[in-house]
């Protein structure tokens, strides 16, 4: 699959770029995506890939170009900059989080802070032209308005590459990224009750989509 130029306003957050994801981006991305396995609600998994498995998962999204990073220029905060919710489509909000974590520390320039996916939503044929999102950050690089920026750079990129409907499932208590998607255009076509379990609790499943 090809990948889709960014417009101008999807390559900035106040301080950082969103790009395409690289090999080099693998580390980064695998220890953003690790760390909400470990500590949220975002990703329903209750162990952590192995490290093949997890470079193999990296590298493939870097193949198809359905990955975007971003990335942080200066490493500084922007006091004036939006303090909208940077959640994943399963999402979590800090109660959601197991661990605790420090106050938000500057990240040196270029560092990969947070990334956006889209895969596809099951492995048949006639799902391939319906795709899921997911977007995830460090709890450094929150409060940026870098959620928002992958999510807009990340609905066109889908949609180049052949995606008809893109579909967030989200843990129902994260609000924030419920919010989130229904400023993207996203409405919610269903919820399912208890749908799985994670940290010894029962998880409510928010089905959104959005047609491209």
């Amino acid at each position: 699959m090809s990948s889709v130029p960014l417009s101008p306003s999807q390559l900035s957050a106040p301080g950082t770029r969103i790009r395409p994801a690289r090999p080099e981006d693998a580390d980064a991305v695998i220890a953003i995506r690790n760390d909400a396995i470990r500590t949220s609600t975002a990703l329903w998994i209750d162990t952590v890939p192995s490290e093949d498995a997890a470079r193999a998962w990296a590298a493939e999204h870097v193949e198809l170009g359905s990955m975007l990073v971003a990335e942080l220029l200066d490493g500084g905060a922007d006091p004036d900059g939006p303090a909208d919710a940077d959640l994943d489509s399963p999402g979590t909000d800090s109660a959601d989080r197991t661990a605790d974590h420090p106050e938000p520390a500057t990240a040196p320039p270029g560092r990969v802070v947070g990334f956006a996916s889209h895969a596809p939503l099951r492995p048949y044929d006639g799902y391939r032209w319906t795709a899921e999102d997911s977007v995830y950050l460090t709890a450094d690089a929150q409060g940026r308005g870098l959620g928002r920026a992958l999510l807009e750079a990340l609905v066109p990129l889908a949609a180049s590459q052949g995606a008809h409907s893109l579909i967030g499932m989200i843990e129902a208590s994260n609000t924030a990224s419920i919010a989130l998607h229904e400023s993207f255009g996203f409405t919610e076509t269903g919820r399912i009750p208890q749908a799985g379990r994670k940290f010894d609790r029962w998880l409510d499943l928010v089905i959104m989509q959005r047609l491209l």
